[in-house]
């Protein structure tokens, strides 16, 4: 491990490293990317699981609460054999609260929550003037995606049920309940799945990055194989790799493309400009394994 973390140092800025690169074997190079894969699936499963499951039962607690003060208290809803009845006037209305209206921002702001109307038919037009998230039918449940678009969720299969206030609040605990234990385990696997592939991806990336590589160092006049190419730019880009997985955890920023690969190419500069001893080291060694 102790040799891990000095290849990571050596990575970043050692010529030395680098003029001895290519006379290491290519599984070298191939070692070291899946344990840097491997470093940054550790460290994003610990901080991404730091930041993201107290936001997550935080959502889970606020959507229960929610439910629990929004569910009228007089309200009794039956389904039997798939047909939908209530025990108050139709159309029953559930305002939408004012915490959930503030949440939509610049999503269309509906007056109800959900209709209880069993007795009219459906049409759009309807559906428009009772201004509602959510129609509720006889045995159907008609949802509002937005700018008239409209899901409709059948009952009919769904088994018998009384839904009440005490029912929400048991459903909802139980969610809490489930979400706190979920979380504990799903959002570090998440996070160490992300984290590796975050890293693994960069093999498709490297297969453009090289041939920059090739092209910066012939231009300065550094005869080197795409193999070569390929391994430099593999090692180079140990920095912005790191550098920005960091930022992106807990910014969300995305780097741009280029910004990505500038400093990538500076970094090889920076370990190439050694003066000619390197260069001719460097050549010597990348041209004994074009040949053998």
């Amino acid at each position: 491990m102790i040799t891990f973390f000095s290849t990571i140092k050596q990575s970043i800025y050692d010529p030395a490293f680098y003029r001895d690169l290519p006379s290491k074997p290519f599984s070298f190079s191939i070692k070291y990317l899946l344990k840097l894969a491997l470093l940054g699936a550790v460290f994003l499963c610990i901080f991404g699981s730091i930041k993201y499951i107290p936001i997550i039962r935080n959502v889970a607690n606020t959507i229960g609460e929610q439910a629990r003060e929004t569910y009228p208290a007089d309200l009794v809803i039956k389904v039997k054999d798939g047909q939908l009845t209530s025990n108050q006037q139709e159309p029953y209305f559930i305002k939408t609260p004012a915490s959930m209206r503030s949440g939509w921002k610049d999503e269309k702001q509906y007056a109800n929550l959900a209709v209880i109307d069993t007795q009219t038919p459906f049409s759009t037009d309807q559906f428009e003037k009772y201004d509602t998230l959510s129609w509720i039918l006889k045995s159907d449940i008609v949802v509002s995606d937005g700018d008239l678009q409209t899901r409709i969720v059948s009952i009919k299969d769904m088994p018998d049920a009384i839904v009440d206030k005490e029912f929400i609040i048991e459903i909802t605990g139980k969610i809490k309940r489930f979400v706190d234990k979920f979380v504990l385990f799903a959002t570090p696997a998440t996070m160490f799945i992300i984290g590796f592939l975050f890293v693994a991806v960069k093999l498709i990336y490297l297969v453009f990055a090289a041939l920059l590589v090739w092209g910066l160092l012939a231009f300065m006049r550094h005869k080197m194989t795409y193999g070569t190419s390929f391994r430099i730019a593999l090692h180079a880009m140990t920095l912005p790799l790191l550098g920005f997985g960091i930022i992106k955890l807990y910014s969300g920023w995305t780097q741009p493309f280029f910004v990505f690969s500038l400093i990538l190419l500076v970094i090889v500069v920076l370990n190439q400009k050694t003066g000619d001893s390197t260069v001719v080291s460097v050549v010597s060694n990348d041209g004994a394994s074009g040949h053998s």
